[in-house]
Order: C-alpha cells, then structure tokens, then sequence
C-alpha cells in the first residue's frame, strides 16, 4: 500500500477502499470511485465517499 501512495500521487484514504474491480492490471490502471471518510475515528462509523477530484488526473 506505501508503494501505490508514493508512487499515484493518491490520498491516503483512497487505497483503504479500493476493490479487485477497481484494479485493471493488464491496462496498468487504478480506477478510483470512493474514498474513507472517518471524521471522528471511530472505526465502526465511517463513510464511503466521492473523492475530491471528479475527473481523471
């Protein structure tokens, strides 16, 4: 996970959501759809939000 964060450029809570589905590995493309929102750490409340960027980079 430390390696895809230094070398995407994407946010750290981008990765935690991530699926097999998201992953292209024969284009060599990571589709991100949602992000790990947890504003108050608590692990068993959090949300699966739309990233901040729509478009792709």
């Amino acid at each position: 996970m430390f390696l895809v964060l230094a070398y995407t450029g994407i946010r750290r809570g981008e990765p935690v959501s991530l699926t097999w589905q998201d992953i292209d590995f024969k284009a060599h493309m990571i589709k991100i759809h949602k992000t790990y929102y947890n504003p108050n750490n608590n692990t068993k409340n959090y949300q699966l939000i739309v990233p901040k960027t729509k478009s792709p980079r």
